[in-house]
């Protein structure tokens, strides 16, 4: 039953994202540069280099959530699984979102598709079907959101960027529940195998 309590639970997390906060007064150009503040204000360990890849890396793991997550709800035999992946997609797809926007404000260029390695982590769980598909899954969905929960607290020390560190400080803790709910429906899974 608990279980059961803290999937729904992870179900019904949702994203959300706080405006900046600019100074009464502040000009456009004062706006902007604020905006476009890179990772180098003091207190910052990361320098344009280190940004741009947590950038690029994020939205690289959100591109693949999303795909894997469609490649789920097609192929999962487990209502749990299904549901997970169902979540997993608006999710991923609304972090995208607004990470897009961060990242254009900063001048970064973000991937709108994925490379190859991306690419045979979804071809590898292609062919699999019933209890094999959703145990390779929801393993790779487990390791994937460990990963993205080291780096985003990596992150979090690290980024100067209002805008970016508002979006960190508000994903990292839906990336918790995601891997806490990966994990519960990974338990799930091995039960029925």
């Amino acid at each position: 039953m608990k279980k059961m309590y803290l999937y729904i639970a992870g179900l019904m997390l949702s994203f959300g994202l706080s405006a900046q906060v600019v100074p009464p007064g502040s000009t456009e150009a004062e706006q902007d540069d604020s905006r476009r503040e890179v990772g180098t204000q003091q207190g910052s360990n990361w320098d344009e280099d280190d940004l741009n890849k947590f950038v690029q890396d994020a939205a690289l793991g959100s591109l693949l959530e999303i795909e894997l997550s469609k490649l789920a709800q097609q192929k999962a035999s487990s209502p749990e699984v299904k549901n997970f992946a169902e979540m997993l997609e608006k999710h991923h797809t609304d972090a995208s979102k607004k990470l897009k926007d961060i990242a254009a404000n900063l001048n970064i260029e973000i991937p709108a598709e994925l490379d190859d390695e991306h690419k045979r982590k979804i071809e590898n769980l292609q062919d699999l079907e019933g209890d094999k598909f959703d145990k390779e899954y929801i393993d790779l969905t487990v390791k994937n959101h460990k990963d993205d929960v080291s780096e985003f607290e990596k992150a979090q020390e690290n980024v100067a960027n209002n805008d970016l560190e508002s979006w960190i400080n508000n994903t990292l803790p839906v990336l918790k529940q995601h891997l806490e709910t990966a994990e519960n429906t990974q338990e799930i899974v091995e039960e029925r195998i």
